[in-house]
């Protein structure tokens, strides 16, 4: 009993923009072989979709990972050097460079992966909401300092930003500019 790839719905299933054109390509491929009444190739076919959609989530997660080590990288160049104030500056700033180079070395990568998933704006910001976190930990439990509420309600004001930079806005722009067509032509 062979599935048709409409009965099946691949067209539904992939999240990621390339994970449907690679899969339309692999059963175009196999349609012009004449395999597709063949019941192994459904299989197949399946195995690939799940592989893409794996890929597909991988490059979704992996920047966020990415960017959080590098923050911490990037935390310690930046304000690590507060607990030693009497090292002298010429030092502080080598070290700190010499730390800032692992940092680049997570960061680069997380940007140039996190680009086929998120745009520049959406980094940026998943890239500041980690970099709050990581500081938030690290002036609480490296430089021992009290976290105050007032933090937290900025913190709170920079998540409502990601709403904000992370929501469709477009989908609900056109729909009411539909309403408002359809309220005119009415």
């Amino acid at each position: 009993m062979g599935l048709e790839p409409t009965t099946y719905g691949l067209q539904n299933r992939c999240s990621a923009n390339w994970a449907m054109p690679a899969t339309s390509f692999v059963i175009t491929i196999i349609s012009q072989k004449n395999f597709m009444s063949s019941d192994f190739v459904w299989p197949i076919i399946i195995f690939i979709e799940k592989l893409l959609r794996r890929i597909a989530m991988i490059r979704a997660i992996a920047p966020i990972f990415l960017l959080l080590i590098s923050n911490i990288f990037m935390t310690f160049a930046w304000y690590g050097h507060l607990k030693f104030k009497s090292s002298a500056l010429w030092a502080v700033i080598l070290i700190s460079w010499g730390i800032a180079f692992f940092e680049y070395c997570f960061q680069v990568p997380a940007n140039r992966i996190g680009y086929s998933t998120y745009n520049a704006a959406q980094l940026k910001t998943i890239q500041e909401v980690i970099t709050l976190v990581v500081f938030s930990f690290f002036s609480v439990f490296y430089l021992k300092e009290q976290f105050k509420w007032n933090y937290l309600v900025g913190f709170a004001l920079i998540v409502l930003a990601v709403f904000f930079i992370f929501k469709k806005w477009w989908l609900w722009v056109n729909s009411e500019m539909w309403k408002v067509k359809s309220s005119l032509q009415d």
